[in-house]
């Protein structure tokens, strides 16, 4: 078995384990869509998503630097084009930052009479776990690693669960609501996820795997590799069960919005 196999299989085994861990959240959610949401529900998820996507244009920016230091052409390239999707100077004019700002303070307040807040004032959130925070301070600090492998295995490790991540929230939190919009002012709050889920995160997925392997060259360097992957899921997937367990705690604590099955 050569080295690229062998991370392969050992990729599939640590993406395994992560979806294991993380199923009481996706469970809980895929459930619950089916009959409604609480305020104080939505309002932990929002506060705790914007706080956890709060760095990712940081994060791409600096996979752009550790490419250009290392002189990764292909790299610098693809990084450089996801961040000008991320900034919206591709195929529109509108960041995703400012997409996912509109789509969930719409969404707070039109089902679940909630104030809107930015990403930075969602720093600030009382209704942020611990466990939040501590997936933000490892992805900051793997995102900064002078070494490169880890920078590349790092995203690698949060494109390839993106897409089932974004799919479920919008199955669970959104689309059960869309009967309380019009067909056009649905379609605005739906923009932040369909621009994702249209195979963008695919692509950067698949990008970023070829990226990493490109660069493994030896036993240790896969393990390098494997590391950083399985540390970010890890803090990913134990962000997903305390917000399971912070959202579950909230059925009864305030109004309950129900769901018209479209």
């Amino acid at each position: 078995m050569t080295v690229t196999q062998e991370f392969n299989t050992s990729v599939e085994e640590v993406l395994k384990e992560y979806k294991k861990q993380s199923l009481p959240l996706f469970d809980y959610l895929n459930q619950r869509s089916q009959i409604g949401f609480t305020q104080n529900q939505f309002q932990i998820y929002r506060d705790n998503y914007f706080y956890r996507t709060f760095r990712t244009i940081p994060s791409v920016c600096l996979i752009v630097k550790s490419a250009a230091e290392n002189e990764d052409e292909a790299v610098m390239k693809s990084a450089g084009q996801n961040l000008m999707e991320e900034l919206g100077l591709i195929n529109g004019t509108t960041s995703h930052s400012a997409h996912l700002r509109h789509s969930h303070n719409i969404h707070s307040e039109r089902v679940f009479k909630l104030s809107p807040i930015s990403l930075r004032e969602s720093l600030s959130s009382e209704l942020v776990l611990e466990k939040t925070k501590e997936f933000s301070r490892q992805q900051a600090e793997l995102y900064a690693s002078d070494n490169y492998l880890v920078v590349l295995a790092t995203n690698y490790a949060q494109e390839e669960v993106a897409t089932d991540m974004l799919k479920s929230f919008l199955s669970a939190w959104f689309r059960p609501y869309k009967f309380l919009y019009s067909l056009q002012e649905y379609d605005e709050v739906e923009e932040y996820f369909r621009c994702h889920i249209d195979g963008l995160e695919e692509r950067h997925a698949e990008d970023a795997k070829n990226s990493v392997i490109k660069q493994i060259k030896t036993s240790q360097d896969m393990n390098i590799a494997l590391t950083s992957i399985r540390d970010i899921l890890v803090a990913q997937s134990n962000m997903w069960v305390s917000l399971y367990e912070g959202i579950a705690s909230q059925e009864q604590t305030s109004r309950l919005v129900p769901i018209t099955v479209i």
